[in-house]
């Protein structure tokens, strides 16, 4: 599956869910398992709730299959910030 159009392991999206869910993101665990469970193979159905709640969650001890994951979360952030500030 995509996430961010970051294409993550099945291995890596089950480690995100358990992540996500220790960190009391039980509603974005919950969507990220359903996409797991129905094996979607495109961009998994989150909303732009859920990519915070994927970015905060991956901010301390973010494993190595999901750095590039966190990575383009911080980017997204960082342009956001900009269009907001009126930056372009």
């Amino acid at each position: 599956m995509r996430i961010a159009g970051i294409r993550i392991s099945p291995e890596y999206a089950r480690l995100l869910v358990e992540i996500l869910a220790r960190d009391g993101f039980d509603g974005t665990a919950a969507r990220l398992a359903q996409a797991i469970d129905l094996q979607v193979i495109t961009e998994a159905p989150l909303t732009a709730g859920d990519y915070g709640a994927v970015r905060a969650a991956l901010q301390g001890d973010c494993p190595a299959g999901l750095r590039r994951l966190r990575t383009e979360l911080d980017k997204d952030q960082r342009l956001r910030r900009g269009f907001a500030g009126g930056v372009g």
